[in-house]
């Protein structure tokens, strides 16, 4: 099954959606913590650079890495395209975040939304320009995680070497991917592959 379009990725990132769909959701797991503060210390590694892992230590780094890492691109990719909050609330829903979740991400989404506007304009970039450089694979069977409940259900560990066009640094980010998640990507990726063949003739 296709997701449907996202109108923070225009352009059907396939692998920006991955990091989306995947990431996004988790961010329940913040309540505790208080949901907006973790937007907020992300926009504040956007603006300022360096973001306070020693409020979530709780959380496997690799994990919140990634995690970050999806929530920049939300938020860059918001601010860009100048989406309105009924959109961004939109997205958050069709990405399977909860309701009251969404609610607190906008929230301090549109609160930084002047200041983060204001660094681009300093850029005269996005921060999200990334393209993929390499990828690695590998399967495992679990018995549970916070998303699989399904005992001994196989899983696709997938290993993403991102780069950006603005300097020569690479990130690796882990994505944990069920049947589900493996069969949209591909679905995603064979779209994209239509439309290149499309634009060559």
């Amino acid at each position: 099954k296709k997701m449907a379009k996202l109108h923070c990725l225009p352009d059907d990132n396939p692998v920006q959606a991955l990091l989306l769909k995947k990431c996004l959701p988790k961010v329940k797991h913040f309540d505790e913590l208080g949901i907006e503060r973790f937007v907020h210390d992300i926009v504040n590694d956007l603006i300022h650079g360096g973001f306070d892992n020693s409020h979530y230590s709780s959380f496997k780094p690799e994990d919140l890495k990634t995690i970050i890492e999806a929530f920049k691109i939300l938020i860059s990719q918001a601010v860009s395209f100048g989406l309105t909050k009924e959109q961004i609330l939109a997205d958050l829903a069709t990405l399977g975040c909860g309701e009251e979740d969404s609610k607190f991400v906008v929230t301090a989404i549109l609160a930084r939304k002047e200041e983060i506007k204001q660094k681009f304009a300093q850029k005269s970039v996005r921060l999200n320009n990334h393209y993929l450089v390499d990828f690695d694979w590998k399967v495992h069977v679990t018995l549970a995680s916070d998303t699989v409940s399904q005992c001994r259900e196989p899983l696709l560990l997938l290993s993403l070497r991102l780069g950006k066009n603005d300097n020569e640094n690479f990130q690796e980010l882990l994505l944990e991917l069920t049947r589900d998640d493996l069969d949209q990507f591909i679905t995603q990726l064979e779209t994209v592959n239509e439309e290149v063949i499309k634009l060559k003739f």
